[in-house]
């Protein structure tokens, strides 16, 4: 995850939800992932597939629950060393983990829309995962990650 990607999403969300409530952070919050898929300074061409910003949007509406979703990420990917596994875990588990934590259905319904497109968007992760071809993560003392970002699918 990035920091930039992050804060994309849980700015505009967390203003949102501040001045008018969970429908209007849930707006927000859902043009900021679409800004993130597809950038307008990239000519709606190539972006990313919202896990950061997502977590961002999520850190905004449903706190208690992106907290958990940030351990189950970081032990998933301590345990399997994929990134993509880790982000596809906290992804199936986050729509449980909002209605737990008594979110308004607004932002269920986000949750459960945004954890379909992440799983879309990693269709091609999920293809290496199968093929066994997907890069695993590195933690390496002074090495760099074998991955450019969360489940981005670029070499480093």
């Amino acid at each position: 995850m990035t920091a930039i990607d992050l804060a994309k999403g849980f700015a505009p969300t967390y203003v949102a939800l501040d001045v008018s409530g969970a429908g209007v952070a849930v707006a927000a919050g859902t043009a900021a992932l679409l800004g993130n898929y597809r950038p307008v300074f990239l000519r709606f061409q190539r972006g990313g597939k919202a896990v950061a910003t997502g977590g961002g949007v999520l850190f905004a509406l449903a706190p208690k629950a992106a907290a958990i979703g940030v351990l189950v990420w970081i032990v998933v990917a301590l345990v399997t060393r994929y990134s993509s596994v880790a982000s596809l875990a906290v992804t199936a588990l986050m729509p449980v983990l909002v209605v737990l934590t008594g979110r308004p259905w607004e932002v269920v319904a986000l949750t459960v829309v945004l954890a379909l497109a992440i799983f879309v968007l990693h269709r091609e992760n999920i293809r290496r995962l199968l093929n066994g071809t997907e890069p695993r993560l590195s933690f390496r003392r002074g090495g760099a990650s074998s991955r450019a970002g969360p489940s981005s699918g670029r070499a480093a």
